[in-house]
């Protein structure tokens, strides 16, 4: 995620924990690694662009209200992010 003189990113989490899925991480945990993993390579995360969705199942994005607003906002004119950064 690094440019080639090192330059700061800035980054999106996108946090699920799905219904049916017992072996997932705890949104608690996805966001503590991902957090980890922005801070090493040089990915500024504001918090208000920590999208969490808690018990959602499906796999269409339609109904997942977080992952439908970061999208917006990436699609803005001057995203606020460059970069989004998921647990799997």
């Amino acid at each position: 995620m690094h440019d080639v003189n090192g330059a700061m990113h800035y980054g999106a989490l996108y946090i699920r924990v799905s219904t049916d899925k017992q072996e997932e991480l705890s949104p608690d945990a996805q966001r503590r690694l991902l957090l980890d993993y922005a801070s090493s390579h040089n990915i500024f995360i504001s918090p208000d662009l920590i999208f969490t969705e808690n018990g959602i199942s499906g796999r269409k994005a339609d109904k997942r209200p977080e992952f439908q607003r970061m999208i917006s906002l990436a699609k803005t004119d001057d995203p606020p992010f460059d970069v989004i950064l998921v647990w799997k």
